[in-house]
C-alpha cells in the first residue's frame, strides 16, 4: 500500500448542551459569545495509516474537527475511545486519556469553526473514536480566539 488510507470514521451530529453554560461557569474572552444553544453541529473524526514507527509498528493520523457552519464553538469535547493508548507520545494538550473509553480532545479548550487538532498515534489496529459529549455555544459575530 503505497497510499495513505483514510478511514472515515465518524461524521456525528452533536446536539449542543448548554446547560453547563447556564450555571454559570466563566468563559474567558466571553464577549459577544450568545449562550443558547447551536443547531445541530458536526464534529468530523478522520483516521488514516501513516508511515509506520522504524521498528514496524502501524502509525495513524487522527484529525478532528469542528465543521460547523453558523459561528459555533464547541469545547470540552470527549470522545469514546476504549483502551486508548499508543507506543509514541502525544501531547496531552490535544488528546489524551482521561479513563477507560473517555479522552478529551485539545485539553478541552475552545474549537472554533475550521479548527483541527490532529496527531499520530503508533498501534497495532487504529482504535475506534466517536464523539462522546460536546459544549457548544454559538458566536454571531465570528470571533476568534486571543492567543
Amino acid at each position: 500500500m503505497g497510499c495513505p488510507i483514510q478511514i472515515l470514521l465518524l461524521l456525528a451530529l452533536v446536539v449542543c448542551n448548554t446547560s453547563n453554560l447556564v450555571l454559570g461557569q466563566k468563559h474567558v474572552g466571553g464577549e459577544g459569545l450568545q449562550l443558547s444553544s447551536c443547531p445541530y453541529e458536526t464534529i468530523q473524526i478522520t483516521q488514516s495509516s501513516v508511515d509506520p514507527l522504524p521498528g514496524g509498528l502501524p502509525q495513524h493520523l487522527v484529525v478532528i474537527c469542528n465543521i460547523c457552519s453558523t459561528n459555533c464553538i464547541v469545547s470540552h469535547v470527549h470522545l469514546s475511545c476504549g483502551a486508548f493508548s499508543s507506543a509514541q507520545l502525544i501531547p496531552p494538550n490535544d488528546f489524551r486519556r482521561v479513563r477507560y473509553n473517555d479522552c478529551l480532545v485539545n485539553g478541552g479548550r475552545q474549537m472554533i469553526p475550521g479548527d483541527c487538532i490532529s496527531f499520530n498515534y503508533a498501534e497495532s489496529f487504529p482504535y475506534p473514536l466517536a464523539v462522546s459529549s460536546v459544549e457548544c455555544k454559538s458566536n454571531p459575530r465570528g470571533l476568534k480566539h486571543h492567543h
